[in-house]
């Protein structure tokens, strides 16, 4: 299910356009995290939590994946990798494995738990 939004789209969903120059950005200044970057003729600071900026661009750099693969496929990657994760946390908190598990099927499959396929969930 989380695979299947940046299957169909093609490219990167939401704010991907803007990622993607933060990204580039970043990439343009030796991996030193700029203060700001240029968007729409704009200025705006570089405010967004970068681990998920430096992952994207190293990954580009290092292996040659182009910025716009990795903006459309590394989200829905990171929401699969919390699946189990989420697990973990729903069976420290209830006392049954059926009802962590339950919890993690619900959140598995609730779309707006996939983060609506932003990058900013670094």
């Amino acid at each position: 299910m989380r695979l299947f939004a940046p299957l169909t789209a093609g490219f990167p969903l939401n704010d991907g356009g803007m990622f993607l120059i933060m990204m580039d950005a970043l990439k343009n200044n030796n991996f030193i995290l700029p203060a700001s970057f240029q968007f729409n003729g704009l200025t705006l600071p570089f405010a967004y939590p970068p681990l998920g900026f430096y992952i994207g661009s190293w990954l580009s750099q290092s292996f040659g994946i182009d910025l716009v693969s990795i903006l459309q496929w590394q989200p829905a990657i990171v929401t699969i990798i919390a699946i189990p994760a989420f697990y973990w946390l729903a069976r420290s908190i209830f006392e049954s494995n059926f009802t962590a598990g339950l919890a993690t099927f619900i959140y598995a499959f609730t779309p707006r738990a996939s983060g609506g396929q932003t990058w900013a969930a670094g």
